[in-house]
């Protein structure tokens, strides 16, 4: 019986690699169950999204009014991120208390959140043994061998986690971190180091063609399953576009919601640390266009002849056309609408600039690090798509990554760079050896150049001390790799914040097929799932920060109307259709792809008045950020019933109606 329970506890902690009193994440029937509390509240009802590729059902918790504008909320489409989920938890609890308050940003307004994108992957860090799974289940032959899911990883040692194996071979290309024995780092030649191990996903070579564990159950990464830069050769993104139906899924709910305003993505991606991309081009080689003929009169060239996009640029520049901005063969390529952007608007930009901005000082007053390795968008991600696509604003916040080691408070004693600037050749050449060799040592410094060299150097002139400190501050940031940055972040992390918790020592084992191997590392999930109260606490500002955008969303309002009686009778209306937001109404990327909906703007007059100037139709597509307007203007002529009424209508809006009797003006 005793030995029941401590092997319960034991697969209870295995997924979290922390102290039981801090595992608090929930399993997905716990977490619905969560959410189906909620949604008792006269205010929220659970539904079904849809469902994923293995039947799993989607659910999205409706909060307020479906037929007024909408935030979506969009959380753990890795899958695996246990505190995104339970961060949505807690936001849902925070949005119902602001509905039910009657908030004024909350009042008018709908939220769908969905707790997890995709539920085929939240039970992975529950499962035993602990394998760091971030593909779907959906059946692929990974190794191109006609075999299906053929060469799946194994518990070898039977200790309850799939890490690595290593072998000691000649032709190895890794060796251990310094420091940190429980990583293996690509060797650098130039670094004098020599490549001592090769290494496995733990497991055997289950159909026999030299090849270990390269065929796992199933193979799509759903957050790069979306269109935009989706990368048709990386086999993981899935066949085509929208290929897996948990995207298919996620897509058509947002398609079919046009009255949503806002997206909030609570997952492994931060644009607001790492803001997305400018300045990024496709590649369209050398392309050859037909110019409309409206663009090519204007240009004074022949739109019969086919021109490449580089030959466009130059006739554009030469023509004077862009005021001084940098015209691209990108930026022609979109107008003419022959390729899609791939780089962020720089209008929207400014936008999101700003708002990372108040994020870092949200950050800053709730006491959440933002000193840590964020990760930014990637290609064929839902963030990508909703951005390019459908034109909408999206955010996306992460819960917790890991810190950036905290850098050591500098000390007087010894060489530092401070004192390097300083030095006068005479001083420098007076450090003792010992004291150069520490300090070198700090920076990482080639074992082939030594001190000797080092002290010739300053001594021809070569280089001065100033001038060294210069070159080492301004390449110091380079001296390791991304990967060397991340092996001492997590280093940090496993030793200060998880008490030496997180690794499995390297122990040997006799492989069937390799032979003697170690098979040992970083525990699965140890850089991805922090502690549940990390998570809890930094969930402030993920609440935080979506109140802040809650109130930022734009804000349509009819304004500054005037009715004026003219000489000849008729009546002039004037009024001004403004954002009072301070997010636009729809972002410029959403106007340069086409994707935005108009605001219509509906005259209705009775059968005997007349419109003599104006629209009884109008549409407006360009309405900005705060206080950016368009006006409307009728000249009318009525009848007997002088009522007139305007209605302006919009998904992204509630309804403006209003109604005006001509004869009370005089």
């Amino acid at each position: 019986m005793k030995k029941s329970i401590v092997l319960f506890l034991v697969i209870l902690l295995i997924p979290f690699m922390v102290e039981s009193s801090v595992n608090g994440y929930k399993t997905y029937g716990q977490l619905i169950s969560s959410f189906k509390t909620i949604s008792a509240s006269p205010y929220a009802k659970l539904k079904v999204l849809g469902k994923t590729d293995s039947g799993k059902r989607i659910y999205v918790l409706v909060v307020g009014n479906e037929k007024a504008p909408a935030v979506f909320v969009g959380a753990n489409i890795s899958g695996y991120d246990l505190a995104a989920s339970e961060s949505a938890l807690l936001l849902s609890k925070f949005v119902l208390d602001k509905v039910k308050s009657s908030d004024k940003a909350y009042k008018d307004k709908c939220f769908y959140i969905v707790p997890v994108l995709n539920p085929d992957l939240y039970s992975v860090p529950f499962k035993k043994p602990l394998e760091k799974r971030v593909k779907n289940y959906t059946p692929k032959d990974d190794d191109g061998d006609g075999l299906i899911d053929e060469d799946p990883p194994e518990d070898l040692n039977g200790d309850g986690y799939i890490t690595i194996m290593r072998v000691k071979a000649v032709d190895g290309k890794y060796i251990e971190d310094k420091g940190f024995p429980y990583v293996l780092k690509k060797a650098d030649p130039v670094k004098e180091e020599r490549g001592v191990y090769k290494y496995y996903i733990e497991g055997i070579d289950n159909d026999g063609d030299g090849k270990y564990n390269e065929d796992s159950k199933g193979g799509v990464i759903i957050n790069n399953n979306f269109p935009p830069l989706f990368k048709y050769y990386r086999k993981s993104s899935g066949l085509f576009p929208v290929s897996e139906k948990t995207t298919k899924a996620i897509a058509d709910f947002i398609l079919g919601h046009k009255n949503i305003e806002l997206a909030y993505i609570i997952d492994r991606t931060n644009n607001m640390l790492k803001l997305p991309e400018m300045g990024r081009t496709a590649k369209l080689g050398d392309m050859k266009v037909k110019v409309p003929d409206s663009f090519g009169k204007f240009l004074g060239i022949d739109t019969k002849k086919q021109y490449t996009l580089s030959e466009l640029v130059k006739i554009l520049k030469e023509a004077g056309i862009g005021r001084g901005m940098k015209i691209t063969e990108q930026m022609v390529a979109s107008f003419l609408g022959i390729a899609p952007p791939v780089s962020i608007d720089p209008k929207d930009y400014s936008y999101y600039k700003e708002l990372s901005k108040k994020y870092k000082d949200l950050a800053k007053k709730d006491k959440i690090n933002i000193k840590r390795k964020a990760k930014g968008e990637e290609d064929g991600s839902l963030i990508k798509w909703l951005y390019f696509n459908t034109g909408t604003p999206v955010i996306g916040v992460d819960v917790w990554s890991l810190p950036e080691p905290k850098e050591e408070k500098k000390s007087g004693k010894g060489l530092t760079l401070d004192k390097l600037k300083k030095m006068s050749k005479e001083e420098f050449l007076k450090l003792k050896d010992s004291e150069l060799k520490e300090f070198m040592k700090k920076f990482n410094a080639s074992p082939s150049f030594n001190v000797k060299m080092l002290k010739k150097m300053i001594e021809s002139g070569r280089i001065t001390p100033a001038k060294m400190a210069s070159f080492i501050e301004k390449y110091k940031s380079k001296a390791g790799s991304k990967g060397d940055s991340k092996n001492k972040a997590l280093k940090n992390y496993i030793e200060k914040e998880l008490k030496g918790k997180g690794v499995i020592k390297w122990q040997k084992f006799n492989h069937p097929q390799l032979g003697e191997v170690e098979i040992g590392g970083i525990i699965p999930f140890v850089d991805e799932i922090p502690p549940f109260d990390t998570a809890v606490k930094n969930t402030k500002l993920v609440n935080d920060f979506f109140d802040l955008l809650v109130k930022k969303t734009p804000d349509v309002k009819l304004e500054g109307l005037s009715v004026k009686k003219e000489k000849s009778g008729a009546y002039r209306v004037k009024f001004f259709i403004v954002n009072e937001g301070y997010i636009p109404f729809y972002l410029a990327i959403g106007r340069r792809n086409k994707y935005s909906m108009p605001i219509l703007v509906k005259l209705e007059l009775p059968k005997d008045s007349l419109l003599i100037e104006g629209k009884k139709l109008v549409r407006i597509s360009d309405l900005g950020g705060l206080g950016s307007s368009k006006e409307v203007s009728y000249l009318i002529w009525p009848g007997k019933n002088k009522k007139i009424k305007i209605r302006i209508t919009h998904k992204r809006i509630s309804d403006i109606e209003r109604i005006i009797n001509l004869g009370g003006v005089k």
